[in-house]
């Protein structure tokens, strides 16, 4: 979900209502034609199937439209997280306790 709140986030905040639009739209509906036809096969397990590629393709297509207007990257985040080793050093020393 954070790669869709995200760029949701920031396509709204620059204005880009049309591109979230579209890009939810066409999310929407792979999410349902996926989940209709996956249900079909696999019942309910094939609906979460569907939403699982409809969530996925919605993150893809909104993250696409907002690096077309502010270039942001994985890297880049990480580069600006000085506290990231430190985040995962306390996070390995809570999960063996």
């Amino acid at each position: 979900m954070p790669f869709i709140i995200v760029p949701s986030a920031v396509l709204l905040g620059i204005g880009k209502s049309k591109e979230l639009f579209y890009g939810t739209l066409i999310g929407t509906i792979i999410l349902l034609v996926s989940g209709i036809i996956l249900t079909w096969f696999e019942g309910s397990v094939g609906m979460a199937q569907g939403v699982s590629i409809g969530t996925f393709a919605t993150a893809i297509l909104l993250t696409q439209k907002m690096n077309e207007q502010i270039h942001f990257t994985l890297k880049s985040v990480l580069k600006q997280s000085k506290r990231l080793p430190a985040i995962f050093k306390q996070t390995i020393i809570d999960l063996t306790k």
